[in-house]
């Protein structure tokens, strides 16, 4: 008598987990947490801020490229070869 209790409770328990997390993920989709647009301001009284300045990053070529990645190839593998790879012997 017992047994078929307990599993009627965990029945229970499980069907009232998944109804709270319906719930929270209704509340949520009904009340967004961030706007999606902001209210327009009429005030024409505003501090009106500079615009911000934009510069173009140089392009390189398809050679200074390539000299640039054969560099950091180059680099790496010394990098790689001053490396101790070697297993220590913790049984010492």
């Amino acid at each position: 008598m017992i047994n078929k209790t307990q599993k009627g409770q965990g029945a229970v328990w499980v069907i009232l987990i998944i109804a709270v997390i319906a719930l929270i993920a209704l509340w949520i989709s009904k009340n967004p947490s961030l706007p999606t647009s902001k209210p327009v301001s009429e005030n024409t009284d505003a501090i009106v801020s500079p615009s911000a300045t934009v510069t173009n990053t140089p392009s390189k070529s398809l050679q200074e490229i390539e000299q640039s990645l054969k560099e950091l190839n180059t680099d790496s593998q010394e990098i790689d070869k001053s490396l101790n790879d070697t297993q220590l012997d913790i049984t010492q």
